[in-house]
């Protein structure tokens, strides 16, 4: 369970643009993917991650969020920073501030 004093941030990760060809994808990329996925399946087992995922759009439209719980908007970036997606260099991301409003089923 959060602990009171964790704010909330959201990470907005759009993939690097000579990946927006499908064809263009490298094992290393691929790996990269693996690690993100494992990354923010840990922070779901520790209780750190909110809610994640992407738009269904072509590669140069789609974009991921990663909504999640941090002390502070540097743990939040380290976080961020940390994501093997980011990383591996095949998407960008831009962190903020963030406070669900509602949340739903």
């Amino acid at each position: 369970m959060k602990s009171p004093t964790l704010k909330q941030f959201l990470y907005v990760l759009r993939l690097t643009p000579r990946l927006h060809d499908d064809k263009a994808w490298t094992t290393a990329d691929q790996a990269a993917i693996k690690g993100h996925i494992e990354h923010l399946r840990a922070a779901t087992d520790h209780g750190k991650l909110i809610l994640a995922g992407r738009t269904l759009e072509p590669g140069d439209r789609t974009f991921g969020l990663v909504v999640f719980h941090a002390p502070d908007e540097a743990d939040a970036r380290a976080f961020m920073n940390s994501d093997p997606a980011i990383v591996g260099k095949i998407m960008t991301a831009e962190l903020h501030p963030y406070q669900v409003a509602f949340r739903g089923v």
